[in-house]
């Protein structure tokens, strides 16, 4: 959520031995320019190569960040990160507006990754739901589903001629091994 920001994760709990478990520096640039070096740390460096960049603005509320390509779809939902105004949440709206922008895309046992934070003013949505402020409730939830699954299909249509890297770079090397032990690939 915050890619200008550096940290370390740090196993102390052995006296003498501690040891850097994680470790993300600080990023440079705006926010999404310093995003691709923070999700290659954190998620992969295939993820920001494999993903489209998003910059939506609609009805007051500005959505920034990457979401992947379909073909690099993964088997749960572990690499799906919300934020809004820069801290981190588990939204049902946003999950599911997440999972509705690649309904047609994707079949029903792969999840899209990506990585966005909404921003909007303050009074569009409520923290107190959860004592760690871990969830929200948005006042207008329909508008910020809207914005999700419209921004994303869109972005993603644009870049409808892309694949995967991860998924081309698979294929040449399964037809190459066939290739080399002489198999007819026709």
């Amino acid at each position: 959520a915050e890619p200008n920001v550096g940290f370390t994760l740090r196993d102390v709990t052995t006296p003498g031995e501690d040891r850097n478990l994680f470790r993300a520096d600080a990023e440079t640039g705006d926010f999404l320019d310093a995003m691709p070096g923070r999700l290659a740390t954190v998620l992969g460096r295939d993820f920001p190569t494999n993903a489209v960049r998003i910059d939506l603005d609609r009805d007051g509320l500005h959505l920034v960040g990457y979401a992947a390509l379909p073909t690099y779809s993964r088997a749960s939902s572990v690499a799906q990160h919300f934020a809004v105004n820069g801290r981190p949440v588990l939204d049902r709206t946003l999950f599911g507006a997440l999972r509705a922008a690649y309904f047609d895309l994707l079949s029903r046992d792969r999840y899209p990754a990506a990585v966005l934070n909404l921003i909007c003013d303050p009074e569009r949505v409520d923290v107190n739901v959860h004592p760690a402020k871990a969830e929200v409730r948005f006042r207008e939830p329909e508008i910020v589903r809207s914005l999700i699954v419209g921004g994303l299909r869109n972005a993603l249509a644009s870049a409808s001629q892309t694949t995967a890297t991860t998924l081309s770079q698979a294929t040449l090397t399964a037809l190459q091994s066939l290739w080399l032990k002489g198999t007819n690939v026709s």
